[in-house]
């Protein structure tokens, strides 16, 4: 069986690799921004991050990608689009967070990486080290990506 990538229905909080998750954007609290969507922790991995717009109704997705699966087949073009029909319902504020060199560098991975980049189009980029990624809604309503060192 190819790379399959499933939805998390549990805490979106703790989004194991190759899972998505989604949940209702938190605004920040007295100022202080508070995680909608987090990944568990990445060493390899990139996650993607969007939102379905902006204000009270935003709905934030997560999806938490690995080089490989369990199988050890290699993220390939059929895992990117599953990224992207996933992507369908969450058009706005885009990221790609992780380690994207490890995936630039990664063949056969690379191929798929940048197919994958090509098809989000135009995003924010947050690539740090191994560590904690997640996703918040800011001050001004917009989704903002953000690490934690492991």
């Amino acid at each position: 069986m190819p790379y399959q990538i499933f939805q998390w229905n549990a805490d979106p909080l703790a989004i194991p690799e190759r899972y998505w998750a989604s949940a209702q954007g938190v605004p920040p609290e007295g100022g202080d921004v508070v995680d909608t969507v987090r990944f568990t922790q990445f060493t390899s991995c990139i996650g993607v991050l969007a939102s379905s717009g902006e204000g009270e109704d935003t709905q934030v997705v997560g999806i938490h990608l690995s080089l490989m699966d369990a199988n050890d087949n290699w993220f390939d073009i059929g895992a990117a689009q599953q990224v992207m029909a996933v992507l369908a319902n969450y058009p706005d504020n885009r990221w790609i967070v992780g380690q994207t060199t490890i995936w630039e560098d990664t063949d056969p991975v690379s191929a798929a990486y940048q197919y994958l980049v090509d098809q989000i189009g135009e995003a924010n980029y947050l690539s740090a080290d191994d560590g904690i990624y997640s996703g918040a809604i800011n001050q001004v309503d917009e989704l903002e990506a953000r690490y934690v060192a492991a």
